[in-house]
């Protein structure tokens, strides 16, 4: 897609599912950068349901996104 940045989610929205390592309320996100540099965070986010989950694990992407160009070009 000559896409510079690859972001994703998934995790484990509810209110099914889930195991002891990764219970409901469980999101990952994962940055792909133009370097090559794939970043990834885990997050939990115990008993808010599944549409406010969903919601804040894409503003937490966008934010995972924002915070990583912020700090690279500081290092310019």
């Amino acid at each position: 897609m000559n896409a510079s940045f690859g972001l994703a989610t998934t995790g484990l929205a509810g209110p099914e599912g889930g195991e002891p390592e990764n219970p409901v309320g469980t999101v990952y996100l994962g940055l792909s950068t133009p370097e090559g540099e794939e970043l990834a965070q885990k997050i939990y986010y115990p008993g808010v349901g599944r549409s406010t989950l969903k919601t804040i694990a894409a503003r937490r992407a966008l934010d995972f996104l924002r915070r990583y160009l912020i700090n690279s070009n500081e290092a310019d």
